[in-house]
């Protein structure tokens, strides 16, 4: 598992958390307190990259409005525009808002949400630190955020007061279905409940019921509790959990907020109040490392194609030279080729002669075969043209002609008599014919094939 560093910034000091986080599975390493002025010297012999960041930023400048459901760039821009008119004096800023669900306006339905500022120059502080160590911050989270998280049994509709103790001072939550309506963080010099501290905390019920319209029904202590007598004055009933973070983690409860953070980081990154200018380095420096990427993979591919261009280079310089070889061997061969080639060129036209009359279909047989049309019995029949036709195949002849004869019935055998002469040649059919009476004419194609000819 990957090793998670929270790094939490109270005061004068930085607390350090490392963590294995797995699912809900946190498995908690080593702490560190750095004083901050060292916490320089800190990061710059620490090997981790990565950092989640929360810190104790000031509570004034925050609200709750009503927010029409519109896109989240429109709402967004309706919420910038209310932290200008109500904190003139916030020059940049950067914030986050929590939505408390929706209710209804004069027939309309807001979102009701609580927004937090932070002074831009106050973010600065820490994520320089980073930056100027190349480190990056996954997020940066008020400290109460993730604290805000660990009161399970806040999920009802009841208003609930969370009151987290931390060595410098007492972080005041007001909660309802573990959404944050409200807080209120209060100094005092040590992580123990005293009676000033009971005072604040009726204090903030009295602001919570009169200014905010809420009236918190019991506080949850986190951590540590008030003693019996301390909570007989509180005008809330108070309830401390059995899972007492101390004895939850086993350890000092002066490190609740980083552990709460590596319980709930995660959950929380959408309300990262990271500056812009330090959103645009870390988007700038992905684009370089990925450019950086880019161009180590062209140079590695380029100097890959450049090696295998130069052995398909040798190969085909050692087949060059193999042909080169090949060919002085044989050289001989063609040079005696070539003197025999042009002592048989004179020879050449003659043999090419020779072999196109061999080729031809042999167009005689078929004209003796005709000759005896002109015998006995086929005095009457006058030869008039002769159409022969061949190819590798066959030779087709085509004959026409008249009758001399005046009676229908002596064209008509001497028509018979023709085709019978000409289909006694072997192989050979009538593939068309045609008599007309009374033109006295005929016309009659036969087939022949020419290896029948031939042999």
């Amino acid at each position: 598992m990957a090793v998670t560093v929270v790094a939490h910034f109270e005061h004068e000091q930085v607390r350090l958390v490392y963590a294995e986080v797995s699912g809900n599975v946190v498995t908690l390493g080593k702490t560190l307190v750095v004083p901050l002025p060292d916490f320089d010297h800190y990061l710059s012999n620490e090997p981790a990259k990565s950092f989640l960041v929360t810190a104790d930023f000031n509570d004034a400048y925050q609200f709750s409005m009503l927010v029409p459901t519109l896109k989240e760039k429109i709402a967004k821009k309706i919420m910038e525009a209310e932290i200008r008119k109500r904190f003139p004096d916030l020059k940049e800023s950067a914030y986050f808002s929590i939505s408390n669900g929706e209710v209804a306006q004069e027939g309309r339905k807001m979102d009701e949400r609580f927004i937090c500022a932070i002074e831009e120059e106050e973010l600065s502080r820490i994520t320089s630190l980073f930056a100027r160590h190349d480190k990056t911050i996954i997020a940066l989270l008020p400290g109460y955020l993730p604290i805000s998280r660990l009161a399970a049994d806040a999920d009802d509709d009841t208003p609930t007061l969370l009151i987290a103790a931390t060595p410098k001072g007492k972080t005041i939550l007001l909660i309802k279905k573990n959404a944050l309506l409200f807080v209120r963080r209060l100094e005092s010099a040590d992580a123990g409940y005293t009676a000033i501290d009971i005072q604040n905390i009726n204090m903030t019920v009295n602001y919570c019921r009169q200014s905010l319209r809420l009236n918190p029904a019991k506080a949850i202590f986190i951590g540590t509790a008030p003693d019996r007598e301390l909570l007989a004055d509180l005008i809330v009933r108070p309830e401390i959990p059995q899972d007492v973070f101390a004895s939850v983690f086993g350890m000092d409860v002066a490190f609740l907020v980083p552990v709460a953070a590596l319980l709930h980081g995660a959950a929380l990154k959408h309300m990262s109040v990271l500056p812009e200018a330090y959103s645009t380095y870390l988007r700038d420096k992905k684009l370089v490392i990925a450019c950086t990427v880019f161009f180590c993979v062209v140079v590695c591919l380029a100097f890959a194609l450049t090696a295998y261009r130069t052995a398909e280079l040798f190969s085909a310089r050692a087949r060059l030279d193999s042909l080169k070889a090949e060919l002085t061997r044989v050289q001989p061969k063609a040079d005696a080729y070539e003197r025999q080639r042009a002592d048989y060129q004179p020879q050449s036209q003659l043999i090419a002669f020779l072999r196109s009359a061999e080729s031809a279909p042999d167009l005689s047989r078929p004209f003796v075969r005709l000759a005896v049309i002109g015998g006995a019995g086929m005095q009457d029949v006058n030869l008039e043209a002769l159409k022969v036709t061949a190819d590798t195949a066959y030779v087709m002849v085509t004959l026409r002609g008249t009758f001399a004869g005046e009676k229908f019935s002596a064209m008509q055998d001497s028509f018979v008599r023709l085709k019978q002469i000409a289909k006694e040649s072997p192989g050979t059919e009538i593939v068309a014919e045609k008599m007309e009476l009374k033109g006295r004419a005929f016309e009659v194609t036969l087939r022949s094939p020419v290896q029948e000819q031939v042999r």
